[in-house]
C-alpha cells in the first residue's frame, strides 16, 4: 500500500511539474532565455538578410544603370569580365557595407560608442575585412558568370552567381566581425574607456 502512495504522490508532482512547464508564462520565459543566449546569431543573421537585401537590390538597379556597358570587357584572371557587371557588383557591395558597418555596430555587436576613438579603427578594421570578401565577391561574380553561370534571375543577369557568392562572403564575414572588429576583449576596453569620460 506504501508504494502505491509513493507512486501516486510522485505522479502528482511531476504532473504539476509538467502543467508548470506548458503554461504561457515558463514558454516565454523558455523562449526567452534561447534568444538572450543566441541573440548575436539571431541578429547577425536577420541583419545579413537586411544587408543582402541592399546588396541584391543596388546590384539590380546598378546592373540596369550599367547596360549601356554591356558590351565592353575588362580581361582579369585570363578571363574577360562584362564591365557592367563588375561596377554594379562594386557599387552594390559599397552600399551593402555601408549599411552592415551601422547595423553591425548597433545592432549585432552592440558597440553603440561613436567616439572617434572608438569609430575610427573600427571602421578601418570593418571596411579592411570588407575589402577581402568584397574582393571575393567582386572578382567572383564575374568569374562565375563567365564559366557559365549567367542564369537570368528576377529579370537580372548573373544573379545566380550573386546568391553563391554571396553564401560564402557572409559566413567569412561573419566571422571576420566577431574575430577581429567587434571582439569581446575590446567591447570591455570600450565599456572601460567610457566609463572614465
Amino acid at each position: 500500500m506504501r508504494k502505491l502512495y509513493n507512486f501516486h504522490k510522485q505522479f502528482e508532482e511531476n504532473e504539476k511539474y509538467f502543467r508548470g512547464f506548458y503554461t504561457k508564462e515558463s514558454r516565454r520565459g523558455f523562449i526567452l532565455k534561447l534568444y538572450k543566449k543566441y541573440y548575436e546569431v539571431i541578429a547577425y543573421l536577420f541583419w545579413g538578410v537586411m544587408c543582402t537585401l541592399v546588396s541584391f537590390s543596388t546590384y539590380a538597379l546598378f546592373i540596369r544603370m550599367f547596360r549601356g556597358m554591356r558590351n565592353s570587357t575588362i580581361s582579369l584572371l585570363g578571363s574577360a569580365f562584362a564591365m557592367h557587371i563588375f561596377w554594379a557588383t562594386a557599387l552594390s557591395w559599397f552600399c551593402a557595407v555601408s549599411f552592415a558597418f551601422v547595423t553591425n555596430k548597433l545592432r549585432v555587436f552592440r558597440s553603440p560608442s561613436w567616439a572617434p576613438g572608438v569609430v575610427i579603427p573600427e571602421l578601418f578594421k570593418f571596411f579592411g575585412a570588407r575589402i577581402v570578401t568584397g574582393i571575393v565577391e567582386i572578382v567572383g561574380v564575374p568569374l562565375l558568370v563567365s564559366l557559365g553561370m549567367n542564369q537570368v534571375l528576377f529579370h537580372t543577369e548573373g544573379f545566380l552567381a550573386k546568391i553563391v557568392i554571396n553564401v560564402i562572403v557572409i559566413i567569412l564575414n561573419y566571422v571576420f566581425s566577431k574575430l577581429f572588429v567587434f571582439r569581446e576583449d575590446a567591447k570591455s576596453d570600450r565599456n572601460a574607456d567610457s566609463t572614465a569620460c
